[in-house]
């Protein structure tokens, strides 16, 4: 298995900085709603927001063509933070090889086949606090 980073679509983010959201499995599609982390190499790549640690931007991972998904219940709990949204913390780990992949967390363990995965941003630019 090879490090998320190494895949072209997260070569500029920071999986295991990413904060997990939801998550949802519907035939053939997996989703997870994440605030991913941009590395500075990111092309949308702005700095972090006043009073973070990161350039965090919302979004989704989405996996399509998926034959196959097993999910572990590692006992992590999801939190709730102050906007009332679920917070599942960050990716403990992401790796791939080809098409399989195993994503670990708060939300468990998974491991899924899949013919595409793909990094959407709800959120392209953000406002500067200085502009």
């Amino acid at each position: 298995m090879k490090p998320s980073w190494e895949h072209p679509v997260f070569r500029d983010i920071l999986l295991t900085e990413t904060y997990v959201f939801d998550f949802e499995l519907h035939p053939g599609l997996f989703e997870l709603q994440v605030d991913f982390v941009l590395a500075s190499s990111h092309p949308l790549y702005e700095g972090a927001a006043p009073g973070e640690a990161f350039d965090y931007r919302r979004g989704k991972i989405i996996f399509s063509g998926v034959s196959a998904f097993r999910w572990e219940s590692t006992g992590g709990r999801v939190t709730v933070d102050l906007d009332g949204s679920s917070d599942w913390d960050t990716f403990d780990s992401a790796d791939w090889d080809d098409s399989v992949w195993e994503l670990r967390g708060q939300f468990g363990n998974i491991t899924l086949t899949a013919d595409t995965v793909e990094a959407v941003f709800s959120h392209v630019a953000r406002r500067r606090a200085d502009s």
